[in-house]
């Protein structure tokens, strides 16, 4: 299994903007509210997470993609908490 790497702080937004332009949303602007590490288990294995909070403002190409988005969540470990969309 392979490691992913963590996004840099200073490169939040530019990955936020690719992984949200993929799910079909088109931000007209994305603001980091807060970033952390997380710690758990994975089985037996310790893991850590490099969490963000982001304020987005944009449109979405359709209800559709809005809709699995919203359902769904966007990027990687989802299970963990991690690119669940919230209403703020």
């Amino acid at each position: 299994e392979g490691r992913a790497r963590p996004v840099k702080p200073e490169a939040i937004e530019e990955f936020a903007d690719a992984m949200l332009r993929r799910q079909g949303f088109h931000a007209s602007a994305i603001d980091v509210t807060a970033h952390c590490v997380l710690k758990g288990t994975k089985g037996e294995h310790a893991i850590r997470l490099h969490a963000a909070d982001l304020t987005l403002r944009g449109r979405f190409e359709s209800p559709a993609h809005a809709k699995r988005a919203w359902l769904y969540g966007i990027g990687r470990a989802k299970r963990f908490g991690c690119g669940m969309l919230h209403a703020a």
